[in-house]
């Protein structure tokens, strides 16, 4: 009978409120501690090109809506199965952000992970000086209301093919053309020396009334790029998606 009673009276009309009200604050609580979103990242492993561990297109035809230069020190090697914040890192190339949760130096021009032979293998500097670009697909573009809603994702490139990029986007913005105006390929390839290597080369140009859509994602993108990383060790363990679940298309 008990059983019975309790059941009628949770499938009463309205009763999923008080439970709703219950559940609110404790829900806030672990939100709080969760990683503040900031975007999907492209892998570049191994020469290819994958978002989630599904491989895309190589060449993958996108739209650079902002990039942002980088520097990131991490006190503990490379894992690719356990995701990691930097010890210390800067978008200005000046001084360490002030969310760093272990800052190395006041500045980074004077910092000792600044020098040649600072790393923990090799000759290189112990901080690595990067690019990260934020892009959506070329696809998006056949509807701007498919545009708006496309999940804006990230690559970061490291300090051998952020100078790649950095050639191509210099000779691209000598013409006062923004990164966005032209669809570009993004094409990946191994490389012994560093593990992956970049090229890229202009697609079609867009028409001013595509360009009219996209700039209104401008700020979105840049603003993202500017994201603190996230407190990883302040986040609950959530459990990882199962195979054949449902996520937004790049």
């Amino acid at each position: 009978m008990g059983k019975k009673t309790e059941s009628k009276a949770l499938t009463q009309p309205g009763s999923w409120k008080e439970v709703a009200r219950k559940s609110v604050g404790p829900a806030k609580a672990v939100a709080a501690a969760l990683p503040q979103a900031g975007g999907n990242f492209i892998s570049l492993r191994g020469g290819n090109i994958a978002l989630g561990g599904n491989k895309l297109a190589n060449p993958l035809s996108v739209i650079v809506l902002a990039h942002q230069q980088e520097r990131s020190y991490y006190s503990t090697n490379f894992d690719p199965g356990k995701p990691a914040a930097p010890d210390c890192y800067s978008y200005d190339g000046g001084k360490p952000h002030e969310l760093s949760p272990d800052k190395q130096n006041a500045t980074c021009v004077q910092c000792p992970f600044n020098e040649f032979g600072s790393a923990k293998q090799g000759g290189g500097k112990g901080c690595k000086e990067g690019v990260k670009l934020a892009l959506v697909s070329s696809d998006t573009l056949k509807d701007s209301d498919k545009f708006m809603a496309a999940p804006i994702v990230q690559v970061r490139l490291s300090v051998l093919n952020a100078k790649i990029w950095a050639g191509f986007c210099q000779a691209f913005l000598e013409d006062d053309r923004p990164l966005w105006a032209q669809e570009i390929l993004l094409r990946n390839e191994s490389d012994e020396r560093s593990q992956y290597r970049v090229s890229f080369s202009l697609g079609k140009e867009l028409p001013d009334k595509v360009l009219d859509v996209i700039a209104l994602r401008i700020d979105e993108a840049s603003k993202l790029l500017l994201t603190p990383y996230p407190k990883l060790e302040q986040a609950a363990v959530t459990a990882k998606p199962k195979s054949g679940g449902r996520r937004a298309k790049f």
